[in-house]
């Protein structure tokens, strides 16, 4: 990670940016604990603005950011 945020560092140095947003993203198969209890506790701990869940069929998504990561109207779009 540090690696990483000294690369960020460097592009807004060089004028490529003035701003970057570092993400990280964690794909787990066979999660031992439920997705929501998952995001519950992702809230508990952190509870940003945008957080949002989606469960589906086959997988599920779980975000906790303080920007806009998706947004859904009421009629899902």
């Amino acid at each position: 990670m540090a690696a990483q945020i000294k690369q960020c560092l460097k592009e807004i140095e060089l004028g490529e940016s003035y701003e970057l947003c570092l993400t990280n993203q964690l794909l787990v198969k066979g999660c031992p604990i439920e997705p929501f209890k998952f995001y519950k506790a992702l809230r508990d701990a952190n509870p940003a603005p945008y957080a949002s869940f989606f469960s589906f069929i086959e997988f599920s998504i779980v975000s906790s950011s303080p920007e806009k990561f998706i947004s859904v109207d009421r009629r899902g779009l």
